[in-house]
């Protein structure tokens, strides 16, 4: 038998028509402010609302989502035109057609694919501005991929961790893994001989932490694959230490170049992120859709923990991975035979 070693080793319109040609854009998400900024309305100036009619009372717009706009109590039988900014760029007066006999426009759509940018709305009836200004922006999204579809992948409902250093306390780096649990696995801190994960202070690497994964064709630091590589387990039928998952895992962080808990709390969400195979995302920076796998995103973004689309991200990589219970499984593995 072989015992793994985890130790050491919107523009609107009507439907007819397309709006400045700009659309609510599928495979990206808008995220709608609406702010008054006009005067107190006078009689016969209406009121514009924006609604996404996919997620009742959500301020967000996703691919596909459908958007309703509705200009009410403004002047009956008028023209209503509408005059916009797209990431600084003036455009209209457009006209998008009338009022009914009782003041009342409507525009219904779904997203489409032109919109990208920061956007600003000013809706007229019969040439007299209908508040609010409309402000939105529309984002790409999701960074997408966040990770490299061959990345090893965790296996177990429980993953431990281990520190293995002084610097800091359990309490300290815990939140940085306890924010992933629940989607593939849940972390727990524990001794080095249960550990698949060990966590290092190192202040010699340049940046504040760095991670190294490997899987059971390689081994572990040692080099060389896994003892149980290609065998499979003894109590788990379908259960093979291949490749394709995780064997172990080093974090090192750098003390010298971490400044408080928050920075810490990102270095240690990030480094964990690597562990279930994400990867670093350093693209573009976008506030609306931030990533714990950028270190921009941290810095202008503000985030220290993993954001939705991590959790996305997650959701994708793993979809379809069968996840193992220890409490029902075993570590063990039959050396007498080969699995793949």
């Amino acid at each position: 038998m072989c015992l793994k070693r985890r130790a050491g080793s919107l523009v609107g319109t009507r439907a007819s028509r397309n709006l400045s040609t700009q659309r609510l854009i599928p495979g990206f998400l808008v995220t709608v402010l609406i702010c008054v900024v006009c005067a107190p309305a006078a009689t016969g100036q209406g009121e514009v609302t924006i609604v996404n009619t996919t997620r009742g009372g959500s301020t967000y717009w996703v691919p596909g989502d459908g958007v309703q706009l509705n200009i009410t109590g403004a002047a009956p039988d008028s023209e209503v035109t509408l005059s916009y900014t797209q990431n600084n760029l003036s455009g209209g007066p457009l006209y998008e057609g009338s009022t009914d006999s009782d003041g009342n426009f409507e525009y219904k759509g779904n997203t489409t694919d032109e919109n990208i940018g920061t956007w600003t709305q000013q809706w007229y009836v019969g040439g007299t501005p209908v508040p609010p200004i409309l402000t939105f922006s529309v984002t790409p999204g999701c960074p997408s991929p966040l990770y490299t579809s061959s990345s090893p992948r965790l296996y177990w409902d429980e993953t431990v961790w281990h520190y293995a250093s002084y610097t800091y306390t359990i309490s300290d780096l815990s939140t940085g893994y306890t924010n992933w649990d629940g989607l593939v696995t849940t972390f727990a801190n524990g001794p080095l001989s249960d550990a698949w994960i060990e966590v290092i202070d190192d202040s010699g690497i340049s940046g504040r932490g760095a991670t190294q994964v490997w899987d059971y064709a390689n081994g572990g630091p040692g080099g060389g694959p896994a003892a149980c590589y290609d065998h499979p387990a003894e109590y788990c039928s379908g259960l093979c230490a291949d490749a394709a998952k995780v064997y172990y895992a080093v974090t090192l962080l750098n003390p010298d170049n971490i400044s408080g808990q928050n920075d810490l709390n990102f270095v240690v969400s990030h480094e964990a992120g690597h562990v279930f195979g994400l990867d670093d995302f350093d693209t573009y920076v976008d506030c609306a859709n931030p990533t714990v796998m950028s270190v921009n995103d941290e810095l202008y973004c503000q985030i220290y923990v993993p954001q939705y689309c991590d959790l996305n991200a997650l959701g994708g990589f793993y979809s379809g991975w069968t996840i193992w219970n220890q409490s029902t499984c075993s570590l063990y593995y039959d050396t007498s035979t080969n699995c793949n």
